[in-house]
């Protein structure tokens, strides 16, 4: 190593170390807050952005592109900058918090294991016996949407937590694996529903059909 080598080294280290912190205190404040007001927020919609002042920061809104082909870190930067309120805190969403809604969900009468019914999945139409002009007919399921764009594709006015995209999360799997979930708009909700889960790098970047969800909760 050479002596800028070796300082880079040590500056990567120091930043790992600091994130890893933060994400330690970032666990225990969104447990603090659970544990006090008995709940958290969930994003109704996935992630999107929008340049305020020269800077990228995070949206959920409805008919917004969802932000995909980005790395982990800059989803998880995005997810932080959402809340615009001193009282609330905003975070990419954690694995235990998709888990716990999807069992609110299924207590709801949402199928979490074969979500063809109410995601956008390549086979949502055929699986539901929809007829193209029926009510329910999606012409363009199989195909990445903008945020919220059906009503079909809801459960409890969260939009899109079944099929459209993948959605990483923070839970992780090992020291480079990070877990995303929820399927994604090119298979069938039988095999890709919202519960299910897979690992991938977080830094690899250019993915197109990977986004995420932030979760918010009160300070």
């Amino acid at each position: 190593f050479t002596a800028k080598e070796a300082t880079e080294t040590e500056e990567a280290k120091t930043a790992l170390k600091v994130m890893a912190e933060n994400l330690v205190q970032d666990y225990s404040d969104m447990i603090e807050s659970i544990t006090k007001y008995k709940g958290f927020y969930i994003g109704r919609y996935e992630l999107s952005t929008k340049t305020e002042n020269g800077v990228k920061v995070g949206i959920e809104q409805k008919d917004k592109v969802s932000q995909t082909n980005t790395n982990w870190y800059n989803l998880y930067k995005y997810s932080k900058n959402i809340a615009g309120s001193e009282n609330m805190q905003t975070r990419m969403i954690w694995g235990c918090q998709w888990d716990v809604t999807c069992k609110w969900l299924a207590e709801h009468n949402y199928d979490i294991n074969n979500s063809s019914a109410w995601g956008n999945y390549s086979n949502y139409n055929t699986a539901n016996n929809y007829a193209e002009g029926s009510e329910k007919f999606e012409a363009g399921a199989g195909e990445k949407q903008n945020t919220g764009s059906s009503e079909n594709w809801k459960a409890n006015n969260i939009y899109d937590l079944a099929g459209n995209c993948w959605e990483w999360t923070q839970e992780v799997l090992g020291a480079d694996r990070s877990v995303n979930r929820g399927g994604i708009y090119s298979s069938d909700g039988s095999g890709y529903p919202a519960r299910m889960n897979r690992i991938s790098d977080p830094g690899t970047s250019g993915i197109w059909n990977l986004a995420s969800r932030a979760s918010l909760y009160i300070k």
